[in-house]
């Protein structure tokens, strides 16, 4: 399924609360509102969002554990997806 990247940045931002919702109104705002919101690109939200609430060193240590999973050769499918449930 595929949607509009304003769309998919008004259905992230639903589900914010706290800290984050309060830095996204005051954010959006001072950037001008939803005629910025409708401007801004699915990959330009993320970027703001993880610079905002993830520190760098945080993001590229996650990216790294990322690109390193791998199933054993003594693993069975279900035994490598358990490791994730």
């Amino acid at each position: 399924l595929s949607c509009e990247d304003a769309f998919k940045t008004r259905l992230a931002v639903y589900k914010f609360e706290g800290n984050a919702l309060a830095w996204w109104k005051a954010y959006k705002q001072a950037k001008g509102g939803d005629a910025w919101l409708i401007t801004v690109t699915w990959a330009d939200f993320k970027k703001l969002f993880f610079l905002q609430f993830f520190l760098r060193a945080e993001q590229e240590r996650l990216k790294r554990e990322y690109h390193s999973i791998r199933q054993m050769n003594t693993e069975t499918s279900t035994e490598f997806m358990q490791r994730f449930l």
